[in-house]
């Protein structure tokens, strides 16, 4: 069941920064967006600061729009911000497209 609301931010390439590497920004936000979410992963990285890293499985409806650069907000609180992580997946029954699946990764 899709019970919360969250947001879908589109990010898209701005140019160069002065050292010609690649720049982003959100070009589009998609805001209740109906979605689950499920915790698949976490480990801590204690390299200088301790950094907590968590992979996740979200859940949308078939006609959501989001791609492999886009990022979600969910609607806990506090909000917290994942990054997609390779191309989502739309599941297909006989009778056609019934859901999205996408991996997401949070760090904290």
């Amino acid at each position: 069941m899709l019970s919360l609301l969250g947001t879908i931010q589109t990010v898209g390439s701005a140019g160069v920064d002065r050292y010609n590497q690649p720049t982003e920004t959100v070009t589009t936000t998609t805001a209740n967006v109906p979605y689950r979410l499920e915790q698949t992963e976490s480990t801590e990285v204690t390299a200088g600061e301790a950094t907590a890293i968590s992979d996740w499985k979200l859940f949308l409806l078939p006609t959501a729009v989001i791609s492999h650069r886009d990022r979600f907000i969910d609607a806990n609180t506090p909000p917290r911000t994942f990054e997609v992580v390779g191309a989502p997946s739309v599941e297909r029954t006989p009778r056609g497209p019934h859901h999205i699946e996408c991996r997401l990764r949070f760090v904290a």
